[in-house]
C-alpha cells in the first residue's frame, strides 16, 4: 500500500468513527422561551396541594367558578386537612348556588378548626341562603361568641333575625355592627323587605331624629311612605269589615252594670235627684286616656307621612343596606395549609 492509500484509509476510518459517536448522542433541541428545564423523561412535575389551591383562587377571582371548584377539590384530595381550601371551596359553591354542598364544606372545615369565627360566619350565611334561618342564627351567634367585635357576623345575625320577624333583636345586632343611625336604617330595609312598611317608616323616622341629614334614610322614606300609608289604610278597612260582619249583641248578651263601676259620670236628673259627681282621680284617668289616644293617632299620622319639609330631598337609590353586606369573610391571605 502506497503512502496515498494509507492516508485515504485513515481519513475514512476517522469519518466513520465520528458518525458512530454522533448516533449515540441524544437529540438536543434548542430551548424556546417558557420551556421547562430538560430532565429525565420518566420524571413528572411535583404539584402539591398549595399549587392547586393557588390556581383555584386565581380562577375564582377571574369568575371561572366551575374550574375553581375542580382545583380546590384536587387540593383537598392531596391534603384533606386543609381548612383554608375548604373554606374557599364553600364560598365558590355558594357563588354557583350550590348551597347544600357549600354548607357541608363549611361544617367539615369547622370540624377541623372549631374555634375560627369566620368559618362559623360563612356556615351561617350558607344556611341563610338555604332559608334555614334558625340554624343560621345559631351559627352567627357562635361566630360573635368567639369574636364579640365581629361586625360582619353581627350584620348577618341582624339579617337573619329580621327574616324571622324579630325586629327588636335585629336592631340590637345591627347596633353591635354600626352606629345608631345606620342600625335604624338597616332595620328599615329588613322590615320593608319583609313587607312591614309601617314598621320600616317608624325606623326611618327614628334614624332621622338622630341625624336629619342622613340622606339614604330620606330617600328611602320617600320611596316607601306611600306603601306604608296604603298598608295602614288596608288594615283599617279590614278591621272595619270585620267589625261590620260581627252580629249585633242582644240585650241578653249585655252584662248588667255593677253598682261600683264609676268610669262614666251620669248627668244629674232633677226629677230623680243628683248622682254623686265622679272623683278627681276618675276624671283624670278619663282625660289621660283621651289624650293618649290623640297622641297615638298623631304618631301614626306622622310615621306614615312624607319626610319633614326641612329634610334634604335627594335623588338616588337608598335601598341597599348601608353597612357592607359582603357576607363572606376572607381567610388570612398569608394563611398556609396546616
Amino acid at each position: 500500500m502506497n503512502n496515498f492509500s494509507r492516508k485515504f484509509l485513515t481519513a475514512a476510518l476517522a469519518a466513520l468513527a465520528f458518525v458512530a459517536v454522533s448516533c449515540n448522542e441524544p437529540d438536543k433541541k434548542s430551548a424556546s422561551p417558557g420551556d421547562l428545564p430538560a430532565g429525565r423523561m420518566d420524571e413528572s412535575p411535583r404539584i402539591n396541594a398549595t399549587t392547586f389551591f393557588a390556581h383555584a383562587h386565581l380562577l375564582e377571582r377571574q369568575g371561572a367558578f366551575d374550574r375553581a371548584v375542580e382545583q380546590y377539590r384536587k387540593a383537598l384530595e392531596l391534603q384533606p386537612d386543609f381548612p383554608t381550601a375548604r373554606n374557599r371551596l364553600g364560598i365558590t359553591l355558594n357563588k354557583l348556588g350550590r348551597h347544600a354542598e357549600a354548607t357541608a364544606e363549611f361544617q367539615e372545615a369547622i370540624r377541623q378548626k372549631p374555634n375560627q369565627s369566620y368559618l362559623h360566619n360563612n356556615l351561617g350565611f350558607s344556611q341563610y341562603l338555604q332559608g334555614n334561618y334558625v340554624q343560621a342564627e345559631q351559627s352567627f351567634i357562635q361566630a360573635v361568641t368567639l369574636q364579640p367585635g365581629f361586625a360582619r357576623a353581627n350584620m348577618n345575625l341582624g339579617l337573619t333575625l329580621g327574616r324571622q320577624g324579630r325586629f327588636d333583636e335585629a336592631y340590637a345586632a345591627f347596633r353591635h355592627a354600626s352606629d345608631d343611625v345606620t342600625a335604624y336604617y338597616n332595620l328599615a330595609v329588613v322590615q320593608s323587605e319583609s313587607g312591614a312598611y309601617i314598621d320600616a317608616v317608624r325606623s326611618l323616622d327614628a334614624a332621622l331624629r338622630v341625624n336629619p341629614q342622613y340622606q339614604p334614610a330620606v330617600a328611602y322614606l320617600r320611596d316607601i311612605s306611600q306603601l306604608a300609608a296604603d298598608q295602614e289604610q288596608a288594615e283599617q278597612m279590614r278591621l272595619a269589615q270585620l267589625a261590620a260582619s260581627l252580629p249585633a249583641p242582644s240585650s241578653n248578651d249585655i252584662p248588667p252594670r255593677s253598682a261600683d263601676r264609676t268610669e262614666y259620670a251620669a248627668s244629674p236628673d232633677p226629677t230623680v235627684g243628683s248622682e254623686p259627681a265622679p272623683t278627681e282621680s276618675t276624671t283624670a284617668s278619663s282625660d289621660s286616656a283621651h289624650s293618649s289616644r290623640e297622641s297615638q293617632e298623631e304618631l301614626t299620622a306622622q310615621s306614615a307621612s312624607a319626610p319633614p319639609a326641612d329634610a334634604p330631598q335627594i335623588s338616588g337609590d337608598g335601598h341597599q343596606i348601608e353597612t357592607s353586606r359582603s357576607e363572606f369573610v376572607e381567610a388570612d391571605s398569608n394563611a398556609q395549609p396546616s
